[in-house]
Parts: C-alpha cells; sequence; structure tokens
C-alpha cells in the first residue's frame, strides 16, 4: 500500500451518488434518505458476507428496490462496493476519532476507552472478517487501497494523538511510531483471535501485557 496521508475521513454517501443542491425538493430529500438506507444495508451484507456475498442483486434484494433502480443510483458494481468501503470505513474510524478527541474526559481514560473500543473490534465475529476481506481487496486493488490508506491514516493518527497527549514529552516522530505500534499489535490481535487457540494462551492475559508494553513506551522520554 502506498503511505497514507494523515487526513479525518467526512463520507457522506448522498454525495458520492448525486450532485446536492442548496435548495431540495421534497423529492430530492427522499431520494437522499433512500440512497443511505441503500448503502447501509451495502455495509451490512460486506460486514457479514464479504466479497463472497456482496452483489448488485443481494443488495437490491436487501433493500427492497429492483436490480435496475439500484443501478440507477450507483452505476455498478464496482461503484457500489466504493462507496460501501468508505462508508463502512468511515463509520468506524468517525467512532474512535470521537473517543480519542472527547476533552470532557482525561487522556488515560481516553486511551482505556479507545482500546477498549478497538478491542471490541477484534474480536467482533462479523467484523473481524470484513476487516481482512478488505485488506485482500486492498492489496488486489489500488483504488480500495487508497481508501484503506485514508482509513488506516485515521486509525494510527488517532491513537498517536493520544500517546501525545499522555506524554507531552514525546516527539511527534515517536507518538506516531507508539500510535502505529499500538494499532499492528491490535490488527496481530484480530488474527490471534481467529487462530491461536492452539497457543492456549488466554487473550485477555495477551491483552493485559500488550497493554503493560504500550505504557512503558509512553512513559519513555
Amino acid at each position: 500500500m502506498t503511505a497514507p496521508t494523515r487526513e479525518m475521513i467526512r463520507f457522506d454517501a448522498v454525495q458520492a451518488t448525486i450532485t446536492l443542491t442548496k435548495r431540495k425538493t421534497p423529492r430530492e430529500r427522499h431520494k437522499e434518505k433512500r440512497i443511505e438506507e441503500i448503502v447501509a444495508v451495502a455495509v451490512k451484507l460486506f460486514a457479514k458476507e464479504g466479497m463472497a456475498g456482496f452483489s448488485m442483486r443481494r443488495v437490491a434484494s436487501l433493500a427492497g428496490i429492483t436490480l435496475s433502480t439500484l443501478q440507477h443510483h450507483f452505476g455498478n458494481q464496482r461503484n457500489l462496493l466504493k462507496i460501501t468501503i468508505n462508508s463502512f470505513g468511515s463509520h468506524y474510524m468517525e467512532m474512535l476519532h470521537s473517543i480519542g478527541h472527547d476533552t470532557s474526559i482525561p487522556p488515560k481514560e481516553r486511551f482505556d476507552k479507545a482500546i477498549e473500543e478497538l478491542i471490541a473490534w477484534t474480536v467482533d465475529p462479523i467484523l473481524t472478517p470484513a476487516y481482512w476481506e478488505l485488506y485482500t481487496l486492498a492489496n488486489k486493488d489500488e483504488v480500495i487501497s487508497e481508501l484503506v490508506d485514508k482509513i488506516f491514516a485515521v486509525y494510527y493518527g488517532t491513537l498517536a494523538d493520544i500517546v501525545a497527549e499522555l506524554n507531552p514529552r514525546l516527539s511527534q516522530a515517536r507518538a506516531r511510531t507508539i500510535g502505529v505500534l499500538i494499532g499492528t499489535q491490535l490488527d496481530g490481535l484480530s488474527l490471534f483471535h481467529l487462530h491461536g487457540a492452539a497457543t492456549k494462551l488466554p487473550l485477555a492475559r495477551l491483552v493485559s501485557a500488550m497493554k503493560v508494553g504500550w505504557m512503558d513506551e509512553i512513559a519513555r522520554p
């Protein structure tokens, strides 16, 4: 994958499919709402079944519309897939971003809350397979790779921001390195959850050891 640039993902499913006007008619507002509902259906299908079950016909059926209506809104399956992935990634990264930048709670509490949320994602029976499906697609498709790079930029960047607040003495580069370390180890945790039963190592013990290591790294000057 190409090196990601740091930016917050702001994705609007409606703007990805139609040109908005400042004064929308009731018909246009209805169309916007319907498109959002269709994208929500597509996201759920991708998260549950990955590419194996993702098709225009399946999405149309689950959304309660005809295939021709779906094609009218999105064109083809590739367009729908790109919009679905962007919406899928945006949803989770905006959740993480809101936790990481919630100044109403102390940085340590924010850090713990963000980590607990990320750990929950890594063991989610639907989200975890979908995540690795997305990663596989990104390694085969340059456009999907760029979308995933943007998602990871927010992922690592948010973790780096929290780390920097925990220890303001850290350089920006050091905080960024620790943020990436945490993110990649959590990625590994999702694989362990799927295939690590043979080690007979409890997941909770592994998580505890990871947290100790992260705090040691953060505490260093």
